[in-house]
Protein backbone atom coordinates (compact mmCIF):
# COMPACT_ATOMS: atom_id res chain seq x y z
CA UNK A 1 0.00 0.00 0.00
CA UNK A 2 0.80 3.60 -0.62
CA UNK A 3 -0.43 6.33 1.49
CA UNK A 4 -0.17 9.68 0.99
CA UNK A 5 -1.28 13.21 2.19
CA UNK A 6 -1.56 16.39 0.93
CA UNK A 7 -2.43 19.99 1.53
CA UNK A 8 -5.61 20.92 -0.80
CA UNK A 9 -6.34 24.26 -1.47
CA UNK A 10 -9.73 23.62 -3.83
CA UNK A 11 -11.39 22.19 -0.55
CA UNK A 12 -12.69 24.98 1.06
CA UNK A 13 -13.67 24.63 4.85
CA UNK A 14 -13.48 26.03 8.46
CA UNK A 15 -10.65 26.54 10.54
CA UNK A 16 -8.12 25.21 11.14
CA UNK A 17 -7.93 27.11 8.20
CA UNK A 18 -6.25 23.92 6.37
CA UNK A 19 -7.35 21.15 3.77
CA UNK A 20 -6.33 17.65 3.78
CA UNK A 21 -6.65 14.55 1.46
CA UNK A 22 -5.04 11.39 2.79
CA UNK A 23 -5.42 8.75 0.26
CA UNK A 24 -4.40 4.92 0.01
CA UNK A 25 -3.25 3.34 -3.01
CA UNK A 26 -2.63 -0.29 -3.95
CA UNK A 27 0.32 -1.29 -5.22
CA UNK A 28 -0.66 -4.70 -6.60
CA UNK A 29 -4.13 -5.79 -8.66
CA UNK A 30 -5.19 -8.78 -6.47
CA UNK A 31 -5.74 -6.15 -3.44
CA UNK A 32 -8.80 -3.28 -3.89
CA UNK A 33 -7.76 0.31 -3.94
CA UNK A 34 -8.95 1.42 -1.08
CA UNK A 35 -9.00 5.50 -2.41
CA UNK A 36 -9.39 8.79 -0.72
CA UNK A 37 -10.24 7.89 3.46
CA UNK A 38 -13.04 10.72 3.52
CA UNK A 39 -15.12 8.39 1.57
CA UNK A 40 -15.28 5.64 4.42
CA UNK A 41 -17.92 5.71 7.46
CA UNK A 42 -16.68 7.55 10.07
CA UNK A 43 -18.19 7.48 13.82
CA UNK A 44 -17.01 9.57 17.14
CA UNK A 45 -18.77 8.10 20.00
CA UNK A 46 -21.03 5.77 18.44
CA UNK A 47 -22.46 8.72 16.15
CA UNK A 48 -21.78 9.54 12.36
CA UNK A 49 -20.06 12.11 11.51
CA UNK A 50 -20.62 13.53 8.25
CA UNK A 51 -19.54 17.08 8.59
CA UNK A 52 -17.53 18.49 5.40
CA UNK A 53 -15.05 20.19 7.27
CA UNK A 54 -13.72 16.54 8.20
CA UNK A 55 -9.94 16.22 7.66
CA UNK A 56 -7.66 13.26 7.98
CA UNK A 57 -3.41 12.72 8.02
CA UNK A 58 -0.97 11.47 9.69
CA UNK A 59 -1.86 7.50 8.53
CA UNK A 60 0.06 4.62 10.20
CA UNK A 61 -0.24 0.85 9.03
CA UNK A 62 -0.73 -2.27 11.26
CA UNK A 63 1.05 -5.68 9.88
CA UNK A 64 -2.17 -7.07 9.08
CA UNK A 65 -3.24 -5.07 6.04
CA UNK A 66 -6.30 -4.19 6.99
CA UNK A 67 -5.69 -1.84 10.61
CA UNK A 68 -4.63 1.57 10.42
CA UNK A 69 -4.42 4.65 11.94
CA UNK A 70 -4.47 8.34 11.60
CA UNK A 71 -5.34 11.73 12.92
CA UNK A 72 -8.74 13.14 11.77
CA UNK A 73 -10.81 16.35 12.72
CA UNK A 74 -13.98 18.20 12.57
CA UNK A 75 -13.72 21.90 13.15
CA UNK A 76 -11.91 22.19 16.44
CA UNK A 77 -11.44 18.71 17.44
CA UNK A 78 -9.03 16.28 16.51
CA UNK A 79 -9.24 12.65 16.86
CA UNK A 80 -7.12 9.36 16.70
CA UNK A 81 -8.89 7.06 14.48
CA UNK A 82 -8.54 3.17 13.67
CA UNK A 83 -10.38 2.10 10.50
CA UNK A 84 -10.61 -0.87 9.13
CA UNK A 85 -10.06 -1.38 5.14
CA UNK A 86 -12.36 -4.07 4.81
CA UNK A 87 -15.45 -2.80 6.26
CA UNK A 88 -14.72 0.74 5.08
CA UNK A 89 -14.84 2.40 8.81
CA UNK A 90 -13.00 4.38 10.58
CA UNK A 91 -13.69 5.38 14.57
CA UNK A 92 -12.51 7.75 16.89
CA UNK A 93 -10.42 5.76 19.67
CA UNK A 94 -8.83 8.74 21.86
CA UNK A 95 -9.35 12.93 21.78
CA UNK A 96 -6.85 15.64 20.61
CA UNK A 97 -3.88 13.45 19.27
CA UNK A 98 -2.21 14.52 15.99
CA UNK A 99 0.06 12.86 13.43
CA UNK A 100 0.24 9.17 15.01
CA UNK A 101 2.96 6.39 14.73
CA UNK A 102 2.06 2.49 15.63
CA UNK A 103 4.98 1.29 17.61
CA UNK A 104 6.70 -2.29 16.29
CA UNK A 105 4.49 -4.40 18.31
CA UNK A 106 1.24 -2.95 17.74
CA UNK A 107 0.26 -2.30 21.14
CA UNK A 108 0.86 1.88 21.41
CA UNK A 109 0.28 4.70 19.30
CA UNK A 110 2.99 7.41 19.97
CA UNK A 111 1.46 11.05 18.42
CA UNK A 112 2.04 14.83 19.42
CA UNK A 113 -0.59 16.67 21.14
CA UNK A 114 -1.09 20.20 21.73
CA UNK A 115 -1.26 20.97 25.75
CA UNK A 116 -0.98 24.59 25.28
CA UNK A 117 -3.27 27.10 26.14
CA UNK A 118 -4.32 29.02 23.21
CA UNK A 119 -0.43 29.09 21.85
CA UNK A 120 0.44 25.49 20.46
CA UNK A 121 2.48 23.71 22.83
CA UNK A 122 2.76 20.00 21.18
CA UNK A 123 4.15 17.21 23.11
CA UNK A 124 4.66 13.65 22.24
CA UNK A 125 2.39 10.92 24.41
CA UNK A 126 2.11 7.27 23.83
CA UNK A 127 -1.33 5.48 24.34
CA UNK A 128 -1.70 2.04 25.25
CA UNK A 129 -4.25 0.64 22.86
CA UNK A 130 -5.21 -2.63 25.30
CA UNK A 131 -5.67 -0.19 28.28
CA UNK A 132 -6.55 3.20 26.68
CA UNK A 133 -4.18 4.82 29.13
CA UNK A 134 -1.52 7.93 27.83
CA UNK A 135 1.58 8.63 28.93
CA UNK A 136 2.88 12.34 28.17
CA UNK A 137 6.55 11.74 27.67
CA UNK A 138 8.89 13.91 30.08
CA UNK A 139 10.30 16.12 27.13
CA UNK A 140 9.37 19.59 27.75
CA UNK A 141 10.47 21.41 24.39
CA UNK A 142 7.81 21.56 21.86
CA UNK A 143 7.83 18.72 19.20
CA UNK A 144 5.74 19.44 16.21
CA UNK A 145 6.26 16.43 14.28
CA UNK A 146 5.09 13.21 13.40
CA UNK A 147 7.23 10.65 15.36
CA UNK A 148 9.26 8.03 13.51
Amino acid sequence: MLRTTALVNWRSHAPPNFSTQAVIRSLGPAVPDPGDLESFAFSVAGAPLTAADRNMWGVTFADDGDTYYATAASGPRSSLVRWSMSARTMTAIHDAPECPSLSPDETRVAYKKDVGDGVPDWRIAVLNLASGVETMLPEELSVDDQVA
